[in-house]
């Protein structure tokens, strides 16, 4: 819902008015929820049960469930022969979200972005994305520290972070030329 611009009232999401080429949502989803229902859940949907920091934090919502994502495809995945490091965008048309940027090489320009790993070989399934690193840039709070092996730099500490699960497996990391 947040990728439609125009639609700026979650309401207009459960109209009975017929769908309109020019206003209004692309479809609606009373056929799916009814609208106080999906109001219910927004009320208690969490992301996170760890306290807000004393330091300003604006993704602190965001990294338990980013860890706990990681950590789940550390422990049950194996990716295959290839995997390939990527970034990605999360698209957002709010310009207000934390840390939202414009890539204009993106498909979809607009939203937060990610770094990414995902298995390359097609012959075992869909690519998978298995790791997902945020790319927070000068708004990472300094209280965090450095990210894990960015003493190596910021190319080297990133392949380093997203490709542990790959260590001693004789498997292949490639990355794409964006990032070098």
């Amino acid at each position: 819902m947040a990728c439609f611009k125009g639609v700026s009232d979650r309401r207009k999401w459960w109209s009975s008015l017929p769908i309109h080429s020019f206003k209004g949502p692309p479809f609606c989803l009373n056929e799916y929820m009814p609208y106080l229902r999906f109001e219910d859940i927004m009320q208690a949907l969490c992301l996170t049960n760890h306290p807000y920091p004393p330091y300003a934090d604006c993704f602190h919502d965001a990294r338990q469930i980013i860890d706990e994502f990681n950590e789940h495809y550390m422990t049950n995945y194996i990716p295959g022969w290839i995997s390939c490091i990527d970034e990605s965008m999360s698209v957002w048309l709010n310009k207000f979200c934390p840390r939202w940027m414009c890539v204009p090489r993106k498909p979809h320009p607009f939203g937060n972005e990610y770094h990414t790993i995902c298995n390359g070989d097609l012959k075992i399934g869909t690519p998978i994305m298995f790791r997902v690193e945020l790319v927070e840039g000068k708004d990472r709070p300094p209280q965090l520290g450095r990210k894990e092996f960015e003493e190596h730099g910021k190319t080297v500490g990133l392949m380093l972070r997203m490709s542990k699960n790959l260590w001693n497996t004789g498997k292949v990391v490639t990355m794409d030329s964006g990032l070098s």
